[in-house]
């Protein structure tokens, strides 16, 4: 079990809940709903991805953790998870070209919705995904370990 300490942040109204580490975030609104969370090396807002390593991304690509993707083109784009991940490993995308993405999964994988109301989640294996159905959408995604992911999604939909 990873330790944590309350940092009370009151820009937007946030508290935020920071492993003792310092290397992620759960980001709690102050009716103590899940809102978020913050990269490695975030600087205290939610969203913040600057810890990450950004990457333009215009073919398909399995993604690695601690890398933060822009899809740039005008065909769809395959963010296939990483084959292996620990506990607290993040990556982001965020959507840039018309094309869209999909973020697909391995046999052993699963992506939960963070803060859906009745534990939403993607089909567990090669047939469950999460995608986008703008150009513009996003998604954070955290490991929970075990093939698990959480994601926090920004106008995404899953299947």
């Amino acid at each position: 079990m990873i330790p944590y300490s309350i940092v009370i942040n009151q820009k937007n109204g946030f508290r935020n809940v920071i492993g003792q580490n310092g290397e992620f975030a759960i980001v709690i609104n102050s009716k103590r709903n899940f809102t978020g969370w913050i990269n490695k090396g975030a600087k205290g807002d939610p969203g913040d991805n600057s810890g990450l390593t950004w990457n333009d991304t215009t073919v398909s690509v399995t993604m690695v953790a601690d890398n933060a993707y822009k899809p740039d083109s005008s065909s769809l784009i395959l963010f296939a998870l990483p084959a292996s991940s620990s506990l607290g490993d993040p990556i982001s995308i965020r959507g840039y070209g018309i094309g869209g993405w999909t973020i697909t999964q391995r046999s052993n994988e699963q992506i939960v919705i963070a803060g859906s109301i009745s534990g939403q989640a993607t089909t567990f294996g090669i047939t469950g995904h999460l995608f986008s159905t703008n150009p513009n959408d996003g998604c954070d995604l955290i490991s929970l370990g075990g093939g698990l992911w959480q994601a926090v999604t920004y106008g995404c939909d899953w299947d």
